[in-house]
């Protein structure tokens, strides 16, 4: 009988399909962070925008408060 196929281990054909469904949800679980990634955040700002952005909330340099301008 077992010579055709009628006759299976249960235990092993479960660990291949566990195997099996582990190694999908990697490959899956990798592309989708890799697209993630990629599709993250684009705008870069540099050092004066920044800048110029916190001054409109109100922030001061250390220099212009030890100066007594950032009253």
């Amino acid at each position: 009988m077992r010579a055709y196929g009628l006759l299976f281990n249960g235990k092993r054909i479960f660990a291949y399909y566990v195997m099996l469904i582990m190694g999908l949800a990697m490959i899956f679980g990798g592309m989708i962070s890799y697209n993630a990634q990629v599709n993250g955040f684009k705008s870069t700002l540099s050092d004066d925008e920044i800048i110029e952005r916190a001054r409109g909330l109100g922030m001061v340099e250390i220099k212009e408060k030890w100066n007594g301008g950032g009253e």
